[in-house]
Order: structure tokens, then sequence, then C-alpha cells
């Protein structure tokens, strides 16, 4: 299974923000990682980890602006990336 690192979730936030606007700028990097590292230990299925990132983002808000974008993106791409095709 392929996960998003810290980074990638980062750069996915940075394009979002020069797209649509809003202030740049991570509010908690210690969330990040935990998130990260929360998602790569799971003994889920894809679906479940990809609700997970959802979910983690929006409600610790990491970012200072941006994290219910950041997060849908991150997780239909962690979707994307595990070869999951969605409609």
């Amino acid at each position: 299974m392929k996960y998003l690192t810290v980074e990638e979730i980062i750069q996915t936030h940075n394009k979002l923000i020069e797209q649509f606007g809003g202030e740049k700028g991570i509010a908690d990097k210690s969330s990040l990682d935990f998130i990260a590292d929360k998602v790569q230990s799971s003994k889920s299925d894809i679906y479940h980890k990809s609700a997970m990132l959802l979910y983690e983002i929006i409600t610790t808000h990491p970012f200072v602006d941006g994290n219910k974008r950041t997060a849908l993106e991150v997780s239909k791409a962690f979707l994307l990336a595990n070869g999951n095709r969605y409609k």
C-alpha cells in the first residue's frame, strides 16, 4: 500500500492555497506527523484509511487555513495512489 508522506500532504496544501487563496502555513507539524503515522499503522482497508485522513485533518486543523480542502484532496490522492478509481 502506498502512503502519502507529510511532505506530500504539505505540498498538496500549498498548491491548493496558491490555486484558491488563503493563508499558507502549518499550525501544528506534530499533528501532521501523528496523522501520517496513524494511517500507516492502521490495520484497516484503504477506504477506512482514506476516511481517517479526511477526518483527522479536518478535526485537528494542522494548517493555518484550508484544512477541509486539503483533507479532501489528500484523501482522494491516497485512494488514487492505491488504485481506486472513484466516480
